[in-house]
């Protein structure tokens, strides 16, 4: 369901990466990536500061739910989505890493491309 090039490039990151992941979805909150969904049209930008923060407690109680913690965890996720979930991740993982914080699409596909090309050519020495 979701076919954003950004979101092509960040899934194709984080799958090389050791470790588990999910997606925040506005409309389902922590969703494991194997999981089929009908598709929606709803985004975290289209609520309020108050829906936003009930959106955040639900992915906490899913998280708790699933007993998600661990050493570290890297969000690729956009401001509204982060926000409201950054104090809770803190206490769930030792670190929390935010690397495209700050960046603008066109910016956060270009990080997203070198670290594949990275992996590529890691990979290609490797064998």
């Amino acid at each position: 369901m979701y076919c954003s090039d950004l979101f092509r490039k960040a899934r194709a990151w984080t799958e090389r990466q050791t470790g588990s992941w999910y997606i925040l979805s506005a409309k389902h909150g922590l969703v494991h990536p194997d999981e089929l969904l009908s598709p929606y049209d709803q985004s975290l930008n289209d609520l309020s500061a108050a829906g936003r923060k009930a959106w955040a407690r639900e992915v906490e109680r899913q998280m708790q739910s699933a007993s998600l913690r661990g050493e570290a965890c890297v969000v690729l996720a956009g401001r509204a989505y982060r926000d409201d979930l950054m104090r809770f991740l803190s206490t769930r993982f030792g670190d929390v890493h935010v690397p495209l914080a700050g960046l603008g699409i066109l910016s956060q596909k270009a990080w997203l491309k070198r670290r594949l090309a990275q992996q590529a050519a890691g990979f290609a020495q490797a064998a």
